[in-house]
């Protein structure tokens, strides 16, 4: 990150802003073309896709929270907010932190949960049991799909199967 375009960021225009985001090396062109455009508006289809029961749209500033130190690393931190203090605020206590050796992260162990959906089977019972019957066979064919994940302590561990009801609205027709 090339931090000398950001100094002074919080008396720049919105559009500098933007610009300094992008010399610093933070935003790709492509981000940097998005946030320049007036007038930028949520498409109904695309907001029907991200939530139920869409009736409105409406627009909330997007803004930087800067002097973040998170193991080590500088960065800055994108929030969206109606209340004027959060990003000042914000800003400051990463600057304080920041003073004393930053955020430290630690993480005992990295575990991801992928979940498998099937519908319309005749015999839940059954196929729960023929899931947990052939736990060792799934986990070692999902292993050898990408065994360099091996290498970095990852790959699948564990394989079980629920039976949950499905509410009315959302089963499948027959």
């Amino acid at each position: 990150m090339e931090k000398q375009y950001l100094n002074q960021f919080y008396k720049k225009s919105r559009v500098e802003r933007v610009e300094a985001l992008r010399l610093a090396g933070v935003l790709s062109q492509e981000d940097y073309d998005l946030l320049t455009l007036d007038h930028l508006k949520l498409a109904d289809e695309v907001a029907d896709r991200m939530i139920e029961n869409v009736v409105a749209k409406y627009e909330l500033p997007f803004g930087i929270a800067m002097n973040f130190v998170v193991d080590g690393e500088e960065l800055l931190v994108p929030m969206v907010t109606e209340e004027p203090s959060v990003v000042a605020a914000s800003s400051n206590a990463g600057k304080m932190i920041g003073a004393s050796g930053g955020f430290q992260t630690e993480m005992e162990t990295r575990l991801l949960i992928g979940q498998i959906v099937l519908k319309n089977v005749p015999d839940m019972t059954a196929a729960a049991n023929l899931v947990q019957e052939k736990e060792v066979e799934m986990i070692e064919l999902a292993n050898a799909s990408h065994p360099s994940i091996l290498k970095y302590g990852g790959g699948a561990r564990k394989v079980t199967a629920r039976i949950i009801e499905a509410d009315e609205e959302y089963e499948s027709p027959a």
